[in-house]
């Protein structure tokens, strides 16, 4: 808004004095030549050093959906992008939501109609992109942003546990405000509290073809006691009065231990631990999805939809007459209330050289970029920036942002007017070679707010210029190779030059861009002025930092136009 209001008056003032001109048109031309000489402006640019400092230890990020009302990409798996990034297993704890309606006696025949537990399953649906119609009529899908680390691994292990852990929204210490759960949060507060739900050794790959899960089912036809199997197959869409339904999109089933999950459900869907919300609360508090494996794929899927899922698929069976009818159904248990994402990250294999720094997300690093100023050394000999040189109040060799703000002339107007100050990232291609794993954005905010406070901040170029603050990745001509990240922070550097901030501290963080949280201008155009630290993006770029001596280092270069004296 600051930026508006001045851009809107130095607008007026140039309307006001067209005005001047054209009603003073005769006396403007009696005006000495050598009068219009003196005030006429020249342009120059002059490169700003800065200093990068890597945060490789973050500590644990937000990941729950408390705040936020949605769970966003749910990775599950394990991935190693590179030498130089982070390992990271991940998975997602989630609460259940209860089913209105759970009968396992029929009230009108309890003798005759039976019902029958045959399989439970998870369900968790792929993110995935209808890319086209098949020969037998049938949608086709592409999974999205599947990602693997360089090996021929192709399936992962996974594991669900129950969650011994309440999930509240509260936060304990303190009813009133909102809870909130970390990335590395500790479910198990000790060994003995895991409990197994799913089958033993079970492995996935993804596929995007699994729209259809298939599973022996007993075939009671010929008799309640017979054991005679067939082939059956669910779809992701539950059944409806025992109609089975088309299938829609791909989806991963991971089975659950038929007689674990018998013995916790369905053989208490009568009792008191699921006589109301809060008491199933209390009594199951969720489930833990984690991987087995230290290699192997990292896949998201999308929790915020109402087909992921714990189902209990049943068979109910009427021998009341001598033709045994058989109907199938699902009880369907949502997963839903708080949902959290779980980063287990390693240490990066590999340091990077030290001309290289590198960012990755979820819980991964960030970086601190410190500008220190105009390196005054560094300007050739017939720069004209080099008559500021007495502004090197400090005498360190640098005309930092607070000194730039004595470049006045008599009446403490300033000399210079920024018109653009562009920070630039250039990634090493040597070890990012391809965009389709490399981060698309980054993102760059101050820790401190305006006030002065520790307190991650959005600078107003990322929400005043939006269209224009950048930070997105830059391929080059062969349309794969990333390239670099820049971003125009020209307000950030003319509120330093011109007074209007305030705060004299010049370090910006840097981090890979998250979807929705960072967005600084929000759909309904409010702004948002914190910074949170989600992340569920877990790739990582490595970059080149400030003491590379080749073109690509980082620096920042403004242009600005000055007062001829």
């Amino acid at each position: 808004m600051n930026r508006f209001i001045k851009n809107f008056a130095k607008l007026t003032l140039v309307f006001v004095a067209l005005l001047g001109v054209i009603s003073c048109e005769t006396d403007f031309e009696n005006i000495e030549s050598g009068v219009l000489k003196n005030n006429l402006t020249t342009s120059g640019e002059v490169s700003l050093d800065i200093k990068i400092n890597p945060i490789k230890d973050l500590g644990g990020v937000r990941s729950d959906n408390i705040e936020l009302g949605f769970s966003g990409e749910s990775w599950l798996g394990n991935y190693t992008q590179n030498e130089f990034s982070k390992s990271i297993k991940a998975g997602f704890v989630s609460q259940l939501v209860r089913p209105s309606s759970l009968v396992t006696v029929s009230v009108t025949d309890p003798a005759n109609i039976q019902f029958f537990l045959d399989k439970v399953i998870l369900k968790v649906p792929y993110i995935s992109t209808a890319s086209g119609i098949g020969s037998n009529g049938e949608t086709l899908f592409r999974l999205d942003s599947i990602l693997k680390t360089d090996s021929n691994k192709d399936s992962t292990k996974i594991k669900v546990y129950r969650n011994p852990f309440f999930l509240n929204t509260l936060n304990p210490e303190d009813p009133t405000k909102q809870n909130s759960f970390q990335s590395n949060f500790n479910y198990f507060t000790n060994s003995n509290s895991k409990e197994l739900l799913s089958e033993e050794g079970f492995s996935y790959a993804p596929n995007e073809n699994d729209t259809k899960y298939f599973f022996d089912r007993i075939n009671r036809e010929n008799g309640i006691n017979s054991t005679i199997t067939f082939r059956d197959s669910i779809v992701l869409s539950p059944r409806e009065n025992g109609d089975l339904q088309e299938a829609t999109e791909p989806f991963l089933a991971i089975p659950l231990d038929l007689d674990k999950m018998k013995e916790l459900f369905w053989d208490k869907f009568n009792n008191e631990e699921f006589s109301s919300d809060a008491a199933f609360q209390e009594y199951f508090r969720g489930i833990i999805v984690t991987p087995e494996d230290n290699e192997g794929i990292l896949v998201p899927f999308n929790l915020n939809n109402s087909n992921a899922q714990i189902s209990f698929i049943f068979s109910i069976v009427d021998s009341s007459s001598a033709d045994i009818g058989i109907t199938y159904r699902e009880y369907n248990f949502t997963l839903g209330g708080v949902i959290n994402a779980t980063y287990e990250m390693s240490s990066a294999q590999q340091e990077t050289s030290s001309d290289n720094f590198i960012v990755q997300g979820t819980d991964g690093s960030n970086a601190q970029i410190e500008i220190l100023g105009v390196n005054l050394s560094s300007l050739p000999q017939d720069h004209s920036f080099l008559k500021y040189a007495d502004k090197d109040i400090d005498e360190n060799g640098f005309i930092d942002l607070d000194e730039l703000k004595e470049l006045k002339d008599e009446n403490e107007n300033p000399l210079i007017v920024i018109n653009d100050a562009s920070l630039q990232f250039y990634v090493n291609q040597n070890i990012n070679t391809n965009f389709t794993t490399t981060p698309q954005q980054l993102h760059l905010y101050k820790n401190i707010d305006s006030q002065g406070n520790e307190n991650p901040t959005n600078i107003s170029d990322a929400y005043e210029a939006s269209l224009s603050f950048g930070g997105n990745l830059s391929l080059k001509e062969d349309g794969v190779t990333p390239n670099n990240y820049t971003f125009k922070i020209t307000d950030f550097i003319s509120d330093f030059i011109d007074g209007t901030n305030s705060n004299e501290e010049t370090k910006l963080i840097l981090k890979v861009f998250n979807e929705v949280t960072d967005e600084p201008v929000i759909n309904n155009n409010s702004i948002r002025l914190n910074v949170e630290d989600y992340n569920w993006n877990p790739r990582s770029v490595v970059l080149f930092n400030e003491t590379t001596g080749t073109s690509q280092k980082a620096q920042l270069n403004i242009k600005y136009t000055e007062l001829n004296k």
